[in-house]
């Protein structure tokens, strides 16, 4: 290697310079505070030392490699020695004193200066558990080409980075090699402590049977068993009975076929193989026996043919107590058909006796007999038939009452007597008509060679009748309400009936006092109703009487503005991702819902009333816990509780969450997106308010107990 004489002057003046800095401190030969406190110099002043002696010729003695290694210059090598050695033989004192950088000399002279390099600190690792190890390099004249980790000169990795995975409890010692741009290489080491795995004791699951049922031999009932694991799941169910399965799922339908008392186990295995049981006993008491109704037949009216022409047979059973299973039509011993309805043909003149025998799913029997007259076919009859009106025609009914046709008969002096074959039809009478509305009832019949009678009607008037029945006024719920003072009240009403007008509820005149619910605990107020039909009727009147009560325990805690701002994040983070809910199918982000102390109100009121009753339902429990339900005659819902708080919506909807480890608002919404149904409510981009409230209990089945609502004003 060959330096120009620029070069050669700019490297003699940064080794110099910096030779007299590191020494003396800004130049002479004295003595420093880095010399031997026994007056002489130490290793890098000795070299310094010596290397300003051979550049002003006090010493032909030139440098060694490991003087200038000494003095703090790197990198030189035998082929630089002896041309390094020249240019501090030719530098003048002023080129000595001049100021420059140390590593211009190294960089002039083409010296490379070996990379540094950190394989990390130690770790400690459980055996076959995955480590990330991460080394890193820098070279100050140039830059990294490669790494290399090895373990017992096996290369485990060429990269900066890698995941280690130890198989061996012990002591692994790991190597990492890099190589600059010009082959300088430098090494680094660390060692991992690999552990044996630190096992956590599984924790047994619990099961429980339900509670012992009583049921009557040969009957069914429904088994519903549950299985809880605190840490972990419950993999599998098994239902026996002395060693016998009787089932592999929580619920199933159990029927037992003896009497006595059935001791029935429920064991529940858990994701980690633990087991629990847990028994309920079944009381099977003898079957209470009721004997079977027998059926009844109708085999219809009587009947007149002619001979060889066919007529329609139509008969029918009921069963009171289960179903008709078959029909029989006989004459004698002669089965003719097994349905209902048959086409008969007789043959010989007289009269043919057929009987009608059905059978129900008991295998009870019933008969009915028909006779039908088998007249001989006239050679030529030409003269029709007479109606004969039964009862007055016409006939006046008054106003609301029943009316009962009297009916009519009908004679042929061919066929004789053919009133079963009369068709009755026209108009249909309704009393409830206006009076003095008229109906029209048509009566004709036909003889057996097609001769029409002169049809035959009735009129029936309907006329006014004096009214004197009272109308009836029935409360919806209870007589006597308590509302919590403050809350809101919702008016049940009532319904009226009366026996000619029908139902007369939008004529119900509500009155007496206001209900104020903000009035003093103990004020009662008292609310009328009543109605009269179109006759002037007027029903009993029917009174409610609403007391304010106060309430100690029925107070909904302020939510901080922290807590309400978190849930809100939550909640709007969920729903700023595109997701899917399953079966609903595929949501967009949705845009971001504000804070409604009133559903937060209606939701905490809801938590606190499944804490209270132990319960998990969209439906209040319609006790005192339930703050909505518990004035009404029936439990609260989702409108109830909302409307309790005045909140108006145009759309609304609800999710409950409850859980031994869900305390966290994140753990409830995941739950929530964990579920088609509600992930829906939760994405659903037409509601713009939520409120959400948390509710907890230690000894309930689930601790803590979540509602949120979203609704749209």
């Amino acid at each position: 290697m060959h330096f120009n004489k620029l070069n050669v002057l700019q490297a003699s003046l940064s080794i110099l310079i910096t030779i007299a800095l590191s020494a003396c401190g800004g130049g002479g030969s004295s003595s420093s505070a880095d010399s031997d406190p026994s007056g002489g110099y130490s290793e890098k002043e000795s070299a310094i030392e010596k290397i300003k002696a051979y550049s002003n010729g006090e010493s032909n003695t030139a440098p060694t490699i490991n003087d200038y290694v000494a003095a703090g210059v790197l990198g030189v090598t035998n082929e630089t020695l002896s041309e390094l050695n020249n240019v501090v033989k030719e530098l003048s004192p002023e080129e000595v004193d001049s100021t420059s950088e140390l590593e211009a000399l190294t960089t002039q002279l083409g010296v490379n200066i070996s990379p540094e390099v950190s394989a990390g600190g130690n770790q400690t690792v459980e055996v076959n558990k995955s480590i990330e190890i991460t080394g890193t390099a820098t070279d100050s004249d140039g830059k990294i080409v490669s790494y290399s980790w090895q373990k017992d000169d096996q290369v485990l990795a060429t990269t900066a980075t890698f995941v280690y995975t130890p198989t061996i409890v012990g002591t692994d010692s790991l190597i990492l090699t890099v190589t600059d741009n010009d082959g300088a290489k430098a090494s680094d080491s660390i060692s991992l402590v690999v552990t044996a795995v630190q096992t956590v004791p599984n924790k047994a699951p619990t099961a429980n049977a339900g509670s012992n049922k009583t049921v009557e031999v040969g009957q069914s009932i429904q088994m519903v068993g549950s299985g809880t694991d605190s840490d972990g799941s419950i993999s599998a169910y098994e239902w026996s009975i002395d060693g016998t399965v009787l089932s592999s799922v929580s619920t199933f339908l159990y029927t037992p076929s003896e009497i006595g008392t059935d001791t029935l186990t429920l064991s529940v295995l858990d994701n980690d193989g633990s087991e629990a049981t847990d028994t309920v006993k079944i009381v099977v008491t003898e079957a209470t026996f009721t004997p079977n109704k027998a059926p009844t037949a109708n085999a219809g009216a009587d009947k007149v043919t002619q001979v060889n022409k066919g007529i329609l047979i139509a008969g029918s059973g009921a069963d009171s107590d289960g179903t008709i299973s078959s029909y029989e039509w006989s004459k004698g011993p002669t089965i003719l058909a097994t349905s209902a309805s048959f086409t008969y043909t007789p043959t010989d003149t007289g009269t043919d006796t057929l009987t009608l025998k059905v059978t129900d799913n008991d295998g009870d029997s019933s008969i009915d007999e028909m006779d039908v007259q088998v007249i001989a076919a006239p050679t030529s009859d030409t003269t029709p038939p007479v109606i004969s009106l039964l009862g007055e025609n016409p006939v006046s009914v008054d106003q609301g009452a029943s009316y009962n046709d009297a009916g009519a008969t009908a004679s042929d002096n061919a066929d004789g007597s053919i009133t079963a074959n009369i068709i009755v039809a026209g108009d249909t009478v309704n009393t409830n008509s206006a009076a003095g509305t008229s109906f029209t009832i048509t009566y004709n019949v036909t003889d057996a060679t097609g001769n029409a009678a002169s049809q035959v009607t009735r009129t029936v008037n309907v006329v006014s009748a004096v009214d004197t029945t009272n109308p009836v006024i029935t409360l919806s719920g209870p007589s006597t309400v308590e509302v919590i003072q403050g809350a809101n009240y919702v008016e049940s009403g009532a319904t009226a009936n009366d026996d000619r007008d029908g139902n007369i509820t939008t004529k119900i005149l509500i009155a007496g006092d206001t209900v104020n619910t903000s009035a003093s605990p103990g004020t009662t107020f008292t609310i009328t109703y009543n109605v009269s039909d179109a006759a002037g009727n007027s029903a009993i009147e029917v009174t409610r009487s609403v007391s304010i009560i106060e309430s100690s325990d029925n107070q909904i805690p302020v939510l901080s503005a922290s807590t309400q701002q978190n849930y809100l994040a939550v909640i709007n983070e969920a729903r700023a991702q595109a997701r899917s809910c399953g079966e609903y199918g595929s949501f967009p982000a949705a845009p971001a819902v504000s804070w409604s102390d009133k559903l937060y109100k209606a939701a905490y009121e809801h938590s606190q009333d499944l804490t209270e009753t132990n319960t998990f339902s969209h439906d209040g429990s319609g006790t005192v816990s339930d703050w909505s339900g518990y004035p009404l005659s029936k439990q609260s819902t989702m409108t109830d509780r909302v409307a309790t708080y005045g909140y108006s919506w145009s759309r609304l909807s609800e999710n409950v969450s409850a859980g031994t480890g869900r305390d966290t608002p994140e753990e409830a919404v995941q739950s929530w997106l964990d579920s088609d149904g509600h992930c829906k409510n939760v994405m659903d981009a037409n509601v713009t308010q939520v409120g959400m409230a948390l509710s907890s209990k230690s000894g309930t089945t689930y601790t803590h107990y979540w509602t949120q609502n979203f609704g749209r004003p």
